[in-house]
């Protein structure tokens, strides 16, 4: 089967970008992804190289790799044996612009007229870029438990109703599990993770946590990073240990 063709700068690799790659893939083509070489600059700080990781990362080899110069425009005659489409992504997906990744990650702080760092317009970047951040590896993570098995509907054919959907109840079960593993840890006295020694074994049961809740947040869309943002602006209005005991 002859491939598809996704082309862009990827400065740097979305959230959205992996979405549209991925839906490319679900209808069993083979697809490459074509990276354009861009000089270095404030609009692309990421090399060929870097981003060409990124995708790697994402998709492993499931995609094809192409270095393209940073071409202006693609033109083409009549039947020229291949077709221009453009492919819509789901309604509830984060609108995500590389642009603005780029002002979040790179920008420079607000400084005031008296040389002084505008402390709100630094954490509002931050917060933006962490939600950037989460997106992405949340992405991630959804795509590598989904090569593992547990989101057979979504890695081999979303619109398959034959194939089973993730068990939401399974999911949190497990999240569960997770943290009864960092209580474990602690009772014997949170030795070096057997697998991750360089990490505690509590380290290693949270990063699974938080892992399987990003895994079925991407995967159903929840918008937890903003959630959780929200929900720390939130708790400033509360009283001391949120009126309760403990």
């Amino acid at each position: 089967m002859r491939p598809s063709l996704i082309l862009g700068r990827f400065q740097p690799l979305t959230a959205n970008h992996i979405a549209f790659i991925r839906q490319i893939l679900a209808e069993g083509k083979p697809v490459v992804v074509g990276i354009f070489d861009t000089d270095k600059s404030p609009d692309n700080p990421y090399t060929w190289a870097e981003r060409a990781q990124m995708v790697k990362q994402a998709f492993g080899a499931s995609v094809l790799l192409l270095r393209v110069p940073h071409i202006a425009a693609i033109c083409y005659g009549r039947d020229v044996g291949y077709g221009m489409r453009q492919v819509e992504l789901a309604d509830e997906l984060p609108q995500i612009s590389g642009t603005k990744v780029r002002e979040h990650l790179f920008g420079k702080p607000v400084v005031a007229a008296d040389g002084s760092i505008d402390v709100q317009v630094v954490g509002d970047r931050m917060h933006k870029a962490f939600v950037v951040g989460w997106l992405f590896v949340s992405e991630r993570q959804r795509l590598a438990m989904a090569s593992k098995g547990f989101w057979p509907r979504q890695i081999r054919g979303e619109d398959d109703e034959a194939l089973p959907d993730r068990n939401n109840g399974e999911a949190i079960a497990l999240i569960h599990s997770e943290l009864t593993e960092v209580l474990e840890c602690l009772r014997d006295g949170n030795p070096p993770d057997k697998d991750l020694p360089e990490f505690s074994g509590a380290e290693v049961q949270m990063a699974d946590v938080i892992g399987r809740i990003m895994d079925l947040s991407a995967g159903r869309g929840w918008r937890v990073a903003e959630a959780l943002l929200a929900k720390m602006e939130f708790n400033k209005t509360r009283p001391y240990k949120h009126g309760k005991e403990f």
